[in-house]
């Protein structure tokens, strides 16, 4: 018979309970025996050598058991170190479930280091049977997560580069917009503007020394260079203030600099995936979704992992992805919304439809049981996102007529929306109308608590 009653029948037994608060040079740990008492309370350095001797003294004190180690998720270097030990079993937890924890114990809302290392153990062992224990991907799994995850920082970095690119020449040079290409981060516009660098440059060089330079840098389309040539004959400057052109002519030459070392860089990143995704066994399965290139299917990929006992089901996606209902009712009042914001929306959004096939009266079984994405996303009256048209021209391809498709697949959202997080605009039409020429103002009824038009 179980006479522990924080242990139910089936979960494991643990020796001790330890709880971790943490911070950039220190962590506070509380560590519970079996019964809940306090063992041992300390303060060590983050160090790998003090992280180490603590590690074995907690086994010493375990005695041979099993140890519960609770701590606030985000948490990757103290996890990773601890990892390597296998008598210790590591539960990241949210900093809200923590947070709503304490103030369950203290109204006042007072917090330190040491009462939330406390807070955490208490925590783990009265709730550690519902809690799952980190499970780590695997080191293929997490190679392609952080890959990604550079890459898109370098993206980003190209991205705000080219922005303040456009925002200077604007200022002093804004025939090199057009000049340079259709995109300031190509090689063309890179060039373009190392060897004409503002307009009393271009100015200078020869109509034959413009051809020549387009033709040696692949822009070989001879009518779009003799439009850029004539172009840059008629030319006219939009100042002449050099406390004006100097600056930002400086500034384009470094944003140009910054661009070339991120470009190769990227593709690189670009090399590194591909070649993980050529030898992982489910990249088939993301890449033969309609609209999914390479970046998108390695995302995807990254996102689900390889582990698929992760999302047994279509909720456990959704409640991930953020778009899982949350349902708020109380008496009579029930309300239901989407927890689509930007804490809990992440990069990859469940939106555009998958076809159905026409010859199957019922939507086919995913493969190998995998993951149902008939079942998962948006309702069916959701608007077709990413995809769509490529859905269309297979459908035209193949004589199918063109069908309102149901169900969900998937997009990317590189940017959650923030307005969804803020209220909502005040319309032209709530406002009350401006009294006519001759009538007396208007007067709204006094309301408690309310400002009348009066008063204004």
């Amino acid at each position: 018979m179980n006479t522990d009653i924080n242990t139910p029948i089936g979960a494991p037994r643990y020796a001790l309970f330890v709880g971790v608060d943490r911070s950039d040079a220190t962590i506070d740990t509380e560590t519970l025996d079996a019964a809940g008492s306090r063992a041992c309370r300390k303060r060590i350095s983050t160090r790998p050598e003090a992280l180490l001797e603590w590690a074995g003294a907690l086994r010493e004190r375990a005695g041979g058991g099993r140890v519960a180690l609770c701590i606030e998720a985000p948490c990757a270097n103290i996890a990773s170190f601890l990892r390597q030990f296998d008598f210790i079993d590591i539960f990241p937890v949210n900093p809200l479930l923590i947070k709503s924890y304490r103030e369950s114990f203290h109204t006042a809302r007072s917090k330190d280091d040491k009462k939330d290392a406390a807070c955490i153990a208490r925590f783990v062992f009265e709730r550690h049977a519902s809690l799952e224990v980190w499970r780590p991907a695997s080191a293929e799994m997490r190679q392609l997560r952080a890959y990604l995850e550079h890459r898109r920082s370098l993206v980003d970095a190209v991205t705000k580069a080219t922005n303040q690119l456009t925002a200077a020449l604007k200022l002093y040079y804004p025939q090199a917009l057009e000049l340079s290409g259709k995109r300031l981060d190509a090689p063309l516009a890179c060039r373009f503007l190392e060897k004409f660098p503002d307009l009393a440059t271009l100015e200078a060089a020869s109509p034959g020394q413009l051809r020549a330079f387009y033709y040696a840098n692949k822009c070989c389309r001879k009518a779009l260079v003799e439009e850029r040539v004539a172009a840059a004959g008629e030319a006219v400057a939009i100042t002449s203030d050099e406390g004006v052109i100097a600056p930002q002519r400086e500034l384009a030459l470094f944003l140009v600099r910054q661009i070339d070392l991120l470009r190769p860089q990227i593709a690189r990143y670009d090399a590194l995936v591909a070649d993980i995704m050529a030898a992982h066994e489910d990249a088939a399965i993301f890449e033969a979704l309609p609209g999914a290139g390479p970046n998108l299917s390695a995302r995807l990929l990254a996102t689900f992992g390889d582990d698929r006992t992760r999302y047994p089901e279509a909720g456990a996606i959704q409640r991930y992805s953020g778009i899982a209902p949350v349902t708020r009712q109380s008496g009579n009042k029930r309300h239901v919304h989407r927890r689509f914001t930007k804490r809990t929306c992440p990069h990859f959004t469940l939106r555009a439809p998958l076809p159905p096939d026409p010859s199957r009266s019922e939507p086919a079984e995913p493969a190998e049981g995998w993951l149902n994405f008939h079942r998962v996303g948006w309702p069916d009256t959701a608007a077709p996102g990413l995809g769509a048209r490529l859905l269309r021209r297979a459908a035209r391809q193949e004589g199918r007529p063109l069908v309102d498709h149901t169900g969900a697949g998937l997009q990317v959202d590189p940017h959650p929306p923030p307005l969804l997080d803020r209220p909502p605009p005040l319309r032209r039409s709530a406002l009350p109308e401006r009294p006519a020429q001759g009538r007396q103002p208007y007067r709204l009824r006094p309301q408690r608590g309310r400002m009348t038009a009066a008063a204004l």
